[in-house]
């Protein structure tokens, strides 16, 4: 039961890792490749006239939506998960020891706060806008859809940072788990 809790410890934490890296990975490319393919939708043609960056960035965004939002959902199950396996193998299996698994723990649950922040206040929020801005620009209506991609810039650079700090702490607790098992030596005591 030990090897099993410990293996699902770290391919959930591996998964984790994966699920903040892919959708910048996917963004990356996307906002590169697509404005300079000259990536068009027709409903747009009118709103962005001779703006070929700004309808690539609107392809760019179609194309990576899917992404974000299914590593948003599977986040909602990863984070919460890591922080289980993480008290499991703390207590009751003490699996894992000493200041790493603290650092872990804390971590996990910095990182799951971010999660529960984004997904249920944040991701919602620039949902709203980026429909907004969308239903705007197809309409040709340039005030409106200025002022919900204008909206949805300012959470877009909070989110972009937070990510980022959520990437950081998930690694931190790779770290920590792998100083944590390591301490955990053949012979040693069970107790912590």
């Amino acid at each position: 039961m030990r090897i099993v809790l410990h293996v699902l410890s770290w391919l959930v934490l591996s998964l984790w890792l994966a699920t903040i890296v892919s959708p910048g990975v996917a963004a990356i490319s996307a906002f590169t490749q697509l404005p300079a393919e000259g990536a068009s939708i027709a409903v747009y043609e009118p709103f962005f006239a001779d703006d070929r960056a700004g309808m690539g960035r609107m392809v760019a965004g179609y194309v990576t939506d899917p992404i974000f939002s299914a590593t948003d959902a599977v986040q909602w199950l990863l984070a919460p998960a890591a922080l289980l396996l993480a008290l499991l193998e703390w207590r009751p299996f003490r699996i894992t020891r000493g200041i790493g698994q603290l650092i872990r723990i804390l971590a996990v649950a910095a990182a799951l706060a971010l999660v529960v922040l984004h997904n249920a206040s944040m991701a919602p929020r620039m949902s709203e806008q980026l429909t907004a801005y969308r239903v705007a620009a197809a309409k040709n209506q340039p005030e409106k859809a200025d002022a919900a991609l204008a909206a949805f810039d300012e959470d877009h650079r909070l989110a972009e940072s937070l990510f980022g700090v959520r990437m950081l702490l998930v690694l931190v607790a790779i770290g920590a788990s792998a100083g944590a098992t390591a301490l955990k030596r053949p012979g040693t005591s069970e107790e912590t």
